[in-house]
């Protein structure tokens, strides 16, 4: 069945709303200020700056989540923030080298600039 932007739309919003109420109720779960900036950074929602908030947040919870660091760093890669998604990636990849997304954003990141070498060795 194909569901129709619109309909994606409504659902993310939803899916929006009770993250939000999820984080107003339990504001030291780093897992739900992780999903609250996955859900305001999808493409359809486009709240990059409550995302950005979220997955800050979520890292002041639990410092050491690669997840969440990638996720910030592709927050900050999409927007062209670049250097700012290398930092994040790097951080990821200290916090747990066996997370793949670190490394390849960290990849991504030094494409974007030029750095065929360091991409080579990422």
């Amino acid at each position: 069945q194909n569901i129709s932007e619109q309909d994606s739309k409504e659902k993310l919003n939803t899916a929006l709303q009770i993250m939000k109420n999820a984080v107003s109720l339990s504001p030291s779960n780093h897992q739900h200020w992780n999903a609250l900036g996955v859900i305001a950074s999808h493409s359809l929602v486009a709240q990059w700056s409550l995302a950005q908030h979220a997955f800050i947040k979520s890292l002041h919870v639990e410092p050491n989540n690669a997840i969440a660091w990638v996720n910030l760093g592709s927050l900050y890669f999409i927007n062209g923030n670049i250097m700012l998604a290398h930092s994040t990636f790097e951080r990821a990849q200290s916090c747990d080298p066996g997370h793949v997304q670190g490394w390849v954003g960290d990849a991504l990141v030094a494409e974007t600039i030029g750095k065929e070498d360091e991409t080579k060795n990422l």
